[in-house]
């Protein structure tokens, strides 16, 4: 937005000082505090607006100690050594649900990279690590729903390619892992229209 001649200064003054009221009641408010206490994808996407928030805002040290945090806190505790995700397993769409936590620590560990802390990287010392997240899911792509052997209701397909597109912003991270640009691109059914392209996709990737 700073680059367009509607949006001025003084706008983006009112927005920053709006997100850093609203990144103040996440901090400090019963329902955030709550919310921040959950085991389960609840606290990772809290993490995530409020490492969002503190960075827009300016407030480095609130966006520093939680990315310094998440490590101990969500990945260590949410992922097993084998990358299940316990809290997300149980549910009736746990496919689903497994890989939008994922997607959530994908968008935390982007922003530790633009801060220059590690969260990707980081390894517990049995093995806990997104990476593992990732790999636990990693070779359902293709399959049918029946061979998942949790609960999935629904949305099968569409949680698939969400998928692919986690293991793409993971390659983009981090480009050891070519195995994670070959299965999105087995699996991968492009769409045109799909803001991920605008964000993430290369243009060499997008052949």
């Amino acid at each position: 937005m700073k680059k367009s001649r509607s949006f001025t200064s003084k706008d983006s003054e009112q927005l920053k000082k709006w997100f850093g009221q609203l990144l103040d009641w996440i901090l400090t408010s019963e329902q955030g505090k709550e919310e921040a206490s959950r085991p389960n994808n609840h606290s990772t996407a809290y993490d995530a607006q409020a490492i969002a928030f503190a960075l827009y805002t300016g407030n480095h040290k609130v966006a520093e100690r939680i990315l310094r945090e998440v490590p101990e806190k969500r990945v260590f505790k949410q992922i097993e050594p084998g990358g299940k995700q316990p809290e997300e397993l149980r549910r009736t769409l746990a496919f689903g649900y497994s890989e939008f936590n994922l997607q959530h620590l994908i968008d935390i560990a982007a922003m530790g990279e633009k801060a220059h802390i590690p969260v990707l990287s980081v390894s517990s010392a049995d093995g806990r690590s997104i990476y593992k997240a990732a790999d636990f899911l990693k070779p359902y792509l293709g399959k049918g729903v029946k061979e998942w052997p949790y609960k999935q209701i629904s949305e099968w397909n569409s949680k698939q390619q969400e998928l692919c597109k986690d293991l793409y912003r993971l390659y983009l991270l981090d480009s050891t892992r070519t195995d994670y640009l070959k299965a999105y691109q087995q699996f991968r059914k492009k769409n045109s229209k799909e803001l991920f392209n605008l964000l993430f996709l290369k243009e060499k990737d997008a052949l």
